[in-house]
């Protein structure tokens, strides 16, 4: 996955073969079929481990005295914190779901679990009263969810000249200005 995924970010989805990707991850086209029925399902696959860092961190959130700005902060890094992301990525990967049926489906499959799991997060914020409270933890995982989506494709589609720390960071500020209890802005 991570060689198509690198390949992806340099050529773009549609000029990256199945042979480019097997070739890179030197593994036979048989192989590949085992885990992908198709180059569009990696995107599946990788959306798939996005959701299990979501739900390996809220385990982790449930137990810890951080603030829920920095837990905030954390999920959204291991979402964003690879080396192979970039507006052309995130453009072929919009690509590559909305060409198949199948993996745009995993996808939506993949959005509701990750809304379900952000709202137990969104719960524990509200009993702490820092996410906030008019909202139920559902609505509120929409929110976290609306806003991180709504940053990364206004960044996909008109790329900033600043380095991708500083993106990454403007990704946070905003997903927590819209989650964050009124008057609650943890500095941690």
């Amino acid at each position: 996955m991570r060689s198509a995924l690198m390949l992806f970010a340099r050529r773009g989805y549609t000029d990256t073969t199945i042979e480019d990707i097997t070739n890179a991850a030197d593994i036979g086209k048989g192989t590949f079929f085992n885990y992908f029925p198709s180059k569009e399902h990696i995107f599946a696959a990788h959306a798939q481990r996005q959701a299990e860092k979501t739900l390996k961190g809220i385990e982790n959130m449930r137990h810890s005295t951080e603030s829920m700005k920095l837990l905030v902060r954390k999920l959204i890094m291991s979402y964003v914190d690879e080396d192979n992301i970039s507006p052309t990525m995130y453009r072929n990967i919009l690509v590559a779901i909305c060409s198949n049926d199948s993996v745009r489906t995993l996808m939506a499959e993949g959005i509701e679990r990750a809304r379900k799991t952000l709202a137990k997060l969104m719960l524990l914020g509200q009993k702490r009263g820092e996410v906030r409270d008019d909202l139920t933890p559902l609505e509120a995982a929409v929110e976290f969810q609306r806003t991180f989506s709504g940053t990364m494709l206004l960044w996909a589609f008109a790329p900033s000249e600043k380095p991708w720390s500083e993106c990454k960071k403007e990704i946070v500020r905003a997903v927590w200005s819209n989650i964050k209890a009124p008057n609650r802005d943890h500095k941690k």
